[in-house]
């Protein structure tokens, strides 16, 4: 009978290959900036290290010849710089994040999610506005049976800025609170909308105004789609860092906080993630369980502190929705 050790030494190959393909993906996934094709592979970064995690154990117990030294070292560095990019993206270690609510402070609560234009379970996002009562609802891939719907939800929603199409770029903003001004545009060169509004929300301290923006750039599906993406968000990041307002930022981004240009645009805005300290928080496919990853993202102005962040269950689309509640 053959040992254990002989074993995994006669199988080695089936676990020595996908684990350094998956070391090399990790490091690519450095140089996304290079081109579209490279950058797809930063978006999996915690199933690299999930996987990675599983082969190390299996190579600690092979021979120790040269080749299986540096498949494992090769593959420890890449679990642990993979883990550390995601700790770092995903901590704030401190900085103006903290989840306490300030005294005296303006509670506000903003649901974001991608419906999916052709999502027709209604009730079911009927339910969830019912079950966690937010303030603002952001929503994206607005269709015209959508818009309708939205209709009928004026009685808890009575503001809204709608802009339905036949593609996936249709966007909207429900809001308690009323509107007192709005815009909805193309931000950047892809020609889709972003909606800017600015609601007046009460507080003890009197009334306090915010702005508000939907948006949902292109998916990096070829180069000229990924510059669309990549050309809106700079866009939006250099307007709210003009514009100095009180401001949350919701939509789809079609991007991970692994990325290069989740990265810039963070340094740009100014804007705060509300997802740090809170967790992975993985968005999309719904229907690929094992490989979902973060790109729906909300934002905020850093005096706003983002108290609560949840994912919530499925909903018909293929995104997740997205709660967070603030105090302002």
């Amino acid at each position: 009978m053959k040992k254990p050790r002989e074993i995994c030494a006669a199988i080695g190959a089936l676990v020595r290959a996908p684990a350094l393909c998956i070391a090399v993906f990790s490091a690519f996934a450095f140089v996304g900036f290079v081109c579209w094709p490279v950058e797809l592979f930063a978006h999996f970064r915690v199933q690299y290290a999930v996987l990675l995690a599983m082969a190390i154990p299996y190579l600690l117990y092979l021979e120790r010849n040269k080749l299986n030294k540096i498949y494992l070292a090769t593959c420890i560095v890449a679990l642990i710089a993979n883990l550390a990019v995601v700790t770092l993206s995903s901590t704030s270690f401190g900085s103006a994040t903290s989840n306490q609510a300030q005294t005296g402070a303006t509670p506000l609560s903003l649901l974001q999610f991608n419906v999916n234009s052709s999502n027709t379970n209604y009730p079911k996002f009927d339910k969830l506005i019912e079950r966690t009562k937010p303030d603002i609802v952001c929503v994206e891939e607005v269709s015209e049976g959508w818009r309708e719907h939205f209709e009928k939800l004026k009685s808890i929603y009575p503001y809204q800025s709608v802009r339905a199409r036949t593609d996936n770029f249709g966007i909207g903003i429900l809001s308690k609170y009323k509107i007192v001004q709005e815009s909805r545009e193309p931000i950047g060169i892809a020609g889709v909308p972003t909606i800017f509004i600015e609601v007046t929300v009460p507080s003890e301290a009197g009334e306090k105004q915010i702005q508000v923006i939907a948006t949902h750039p292109p998916p990096p599906v070829g180069s000229s789609y990924t510059n669309m993406r990549d050309v809106q968000m700079h866009e939006i990041a250099k307007r709210i860092a003009q514009s100095q307002k009180l401001t949350i930022l919701a939509g789809d981004f079609n991007c991970t906080p692994w990325c290069y240009i989740f990265t810039d645009f963070v340094k740009e805005s100014g804007l705060l993630d509300s997802r740090l300290n809170k967790g992975i928080q993985p968005t999309w496919p719904t229907m690929l369980p094992y490989m979902v990853i973060p790109i729906d993202h909300v934002f905020m102005s850093p005096t706003i502190k983002c108290t609560e962040r949840t994912v919530q269950e499925d909903c018909g689309s293929d995104h997740f929705p997205v709660l967070c509640k603030f105090t302002l």
